[in-house]
Order: C-alpha cells, then sequence, then structure tokens
C-alpha cells in the first residue's frame, strides 16, 4: 500500500509517500514544493491538480491523506487557499480513480496510530521508524503522520 501525505499551505505543498505497514513504514519520497509565482487563482489551480497527477504517476498511489488545519488556523486567506488546493486533490483523486482520499486532523490522526482521539498523543507516536524523521521540516514531518496513519 503507497499513500501520499499532503500538508497544503498558502504557498505550495509539502508531501510525503509512505508505504509499508503501520508497525514497519517506508518513506520513499518527501519534499516541499513552492507554488508558481505570479500565477492567477486558475493556474495555480490547475498546477496543483498536475502535481497530484503527477506523483500518482511516480508511485501509482492507493490513497491520499492530507494534514487538515487546527484551530485558529482554520480562518483567514491563507486558510481559503489551502482549503482551494486541497479541494484539487478531491478533483484530481476522482479523476486518477483514487478512492481513499481522507482530510485528517491531528486527533484523527493518533486514532490512525490506535491511541484516543486526542491530537497531544501524537508525541507518543515512535518516530524512530523513519529513520529521518527527526531530521525533516515540520510540514513535511506532518504529511508523513497524515501517510503513515492510514497505513494497515
Amino acid at each position: 500500500m503507497t499513500i501520499l501525505g499532503l500538508r497544503c499551505t498558502s504557498s505550495g505543498y509539502s508531501f510525503a509517500v509512505v508505504s509499508g505497514k503501520l508497525k514497519a513504514p517506508v518513506l520513499q519520497d518527501h519534499g516541499t514544493v513552492p507554488a508558481p509565482k505570479n500565477y492567477v487563482k486558475p493556474q495555480l489551480l490547475k498546477w496543483f491538480f498536475q502535481e497530484i497527477q503527477g506523483l500518482n504517476h511516480r508511485y501509482q498511489l492507493d490513497g491520499i491523506v492530507m494534514k487538515g488545519a487546527e484551530g485558529l488556523a482554520a480562518r483567514g486567506s491563507a486558510f481559503v487557499e489551502r482549503i482551494e488546493l486541497e479541494t484539487m486533490v478531491f478533483y484530481a483523486s476522482a479523476e486518477l480513480g483514487i478512492k481513499p482520499v481522507l482530510r485528517k486532523v491531528k486527533s484523527q490522526l493518533a486514532k490512525g496510530f490506535g491511541f484516543k482521539g486526542r491530537g497531544r498523543y501524537l508525541d507518543r507516536v515512535e518516530t524512530s521508524a523513519i529513520d529521518q524523521y527527526e531530521n525533516l521540516p515540520p510540514n513535511v514531518q506532518e504529511a508523513v503522520l497524515a501517510a503513515w496513519s492510514e497505513l494497515k
């Protein structure tokens, strides 16, 4: 099973491609991709749609999990831009036939790891299963946790 984890921002996205099992995850690829400068909204959304298609073509994805906004981050223009990008994930997934497409917040991620539905339990995830996890940027870490939480 190969899962794409995403963390969208108003200025681009971070991703992680994770495969294997919940107890033995394999981080295949990760990164942060800035959005092109000077794109108007339709061009930006088309670009992101094509990015998702390209990631699927490269990794033959079985599912996609996006890290959703929490609390106060769920307000303002940056939030709206983030939601617009996340909407393109659903659209691209429908076009590609990828059915498991989820948007999870911390409490839902914690449930995926077998913890109670509290975001603070994510600190208990044994991240040493992924060698370079501690050295990854925070948005990439969120993308890794999103994808990893969906492995069986």
